[in-house]
C-alpha cells in the first residue's frame, strides 16, 4: 500500500498532486478510526504476535502469515461490520490438547461481520459464513481472539501514522 501511495506520487500520468494525496488521507483520517491511532503496520504486526505469543512457533509463524492483511480487535467498539473477519475456536478434528492455549487450536477462515448481540452473559459476533446461502453463525467475543481485514482506508490511515 505505501509502494502504491508513492507510486501515486511520482507517476504523472495520474495527474495526482502531493496536495490531493494529503486531502486523501487527510479525509480517511478524518473518519472515526480511533482503534489505528498512534499504530503503523509495524504496531499491528506487533500487536498480533503478542496474542500469538502462547502458540507454537509453527502455528504462530502460519497464522501471522495467515493473517497479514488483518488487525488485532481488542474490543466490540473496534469492531466493523461487513468487514471479514477471522478468530481462533476450537477445532472440530482436533483433539484439544491440556497444554493447548485458552483460546483454540484452530484459526476460522471466518466470514463477513454482520453485527454484536448482547446477553446477560455474553456478547456474540453475529457472522455470515457464506454469502451465496445466507449462511450464519455466532461467536463468543469474550472467548476468542478476533482478526479483521485492513480495509483500503484503515490501510492509508496507519500508512500516515495513524
Amino acid at each position: 500500500m505505501e509502494d502504491l501511495v508513492q507510486s501515486m506520487k511520482c507517476d504523472p500520468s495520474l495527474k495526482t498532486t502531493q496536495e490531493e494525496v494529503e486531502s486523501w488521507i487527510n479525509e480517511i483520517s478524518a473518519k472515526d478510526y480511533h482503534y489505528l491511532e498512534g499504530k503503523n503496520f509495524s504496531i499491528i504486526e506487533s500487536e498480533k504476535e503478542e496474542a500469538l505469543r502462547d502458540y507454537d512457533e509453527d502455528t504462530r509463524r502460519k497464522w501471522l502469515e495467515s493473517l497479514k492483511e488483518y488487525r488485532l480487535v481488542y474490543t466490540i467498539q473496534e469492531i466493523r461490520p461487513g468487514q471479514h473477519t477471522r478468530w481462533i475456536s476450537w477445532s472440530k478434528t482436533k483433539p484439544r490438547m491440556e497444554t493447548d492455549p485458552i483460546y483454540g487450536n484452530h484459526l476460522h477462515n471466518g466470514g463477513s461481520m454482520r453485527g454484536v448481540k448482547f446477553t446477560d452473559k455474553e456478547v456474540y459476533c453475529t457472522v455470515n459464513f457464506s454469502r451465496s446461502r445466507q449462511q450464519f453463525g455466532m461467536v463468543k467475543f469474550n472467548h476468542t481472539i478476533m482478526f479483521q481485514k485492513l480495509t483500503p482506508e484503515e490501510q492509508m490511515v496507519l500508512i500516515a501514522g495513524g
